[in-house]
């Protein structure tokens, strides 16, 4: 028989590591992922392989809801961000027009500003990956994926075991 002293303890240690093993450090929960401005500016490409080294994504919004989180969180960091753009994992890399997310998955929530995407910029038809800035209200555009942005990475909250839940 185990002494209830030692069975309490390892409830305790279970409790623990399932509160605080939920979120990488510095990053913030929300439903079933954790979110996280990391204060770097990159090309989208660069954005996508920081995200991928943190065990996560580019920003992919599902929802409204989500969305809505993410403008609140956006809302209160921005000020630390110059100027406050922020790519996220939307693209039309592969087929124009068509829009999907940077793991393949299409696109089927959207927040667009008016007249996006236009597919502008300085080469003219050159913008192919999504961001998101202060200065429209958080509505998406079409960029230069060349451009250095700030961006918004996306992990999956872990088990409570110390692992990570799968993307997707």
């Amino acid at each position: 028989m185990v002494p209830t002293t030692r069975c309490g303890f390892l409830i305790l240690i279970v409790a623990l590591v399932e509160v605080n093993g939920e979120c990488p450090d510095g990053f913030i929960k929300h439903n079933t992922s954790c979110y996280d401005i990391p204060h770097v500016k990159a090309d989208w490409s660069q954005a996508t392989v920081v995200c991928n080294e943190l065990n996560g994504h580019l920003l992919e919004l599902d929802d409204a809801a989500e969305e809505s989180f993410v403008h609140g969180f956006l809302s209160l960091h921005w000020k630390a961000y110059n100027p406050p753009e922020f790519w996220i994992a939307g693209n039309d890399i592969l087929v124009e027009g068509t829009w999907e997310w940077a793991s393949g998955k299409p696109v089927t929530y959207s927040n667009w500003d008016d007249g996006e995407p236009n597919n502008g910029g300085n080469d003219d038809n050159n913008e192919h990956c999504m961001e998101m800035s202060q200065r429209d209200q958080w509505k998406w555009h079409d960029q230069e994926c060349e451009e250095d942005r700030y961006f918004v990475c996306e992990v999956p909250v872990t088990d409570a075991i110390g692992g990570f839940a799968p993307i997707g």
